[in-house]
């Protein structure tokens, strides 16, 4: 998946800031799994809008839906881990296989 567009949506009394992210495909059950492993990932898909959301090492959160094209970023320190840290972590995760093989 490649990033589309980044957008500022909230600085937060507290400092930490708040992007959404646009990718140009939708958001798959293998991005969310990937994605999972390097945080705390909560994965409800069940609901009747597979929502997901990531905590990754405190530093950061990522909550979105599977099957959309956007992210919400919630960087809770910008200074010492940004966005661009973040489209990095994004832009390496690799989804080359059937999603077959997670169930």
């Amino acid at each position: 998946m490649k990033i589309v567009s980044v957008k500022q949506l909230d600085d937060c009394f507290d400092g930490s800031h708040i992007q959404e992210i646009q990718f140009d495909e939708n958001i798959t059950e293998c991005f969310i799994l990937r994605l999972g492993i390097m945080g705390q990932l909560r994965y409800y898909k069940d609901f009747p809008l597979p929502f997901f959301k990531i905590n990754i090492a405190r530093r950061f959160e990522i909550k979105g839906v599977e099957g959309k094209k956007s992210v919400t970023i919630h960087l809770k320190n910008p200074g010492e881990f940004n966005v661009h840290d973040v489209i990095d972590l994004l832009t390496r995760i690799e989804c080359d296989y059937p999603e077959s093989q997670f169930e």
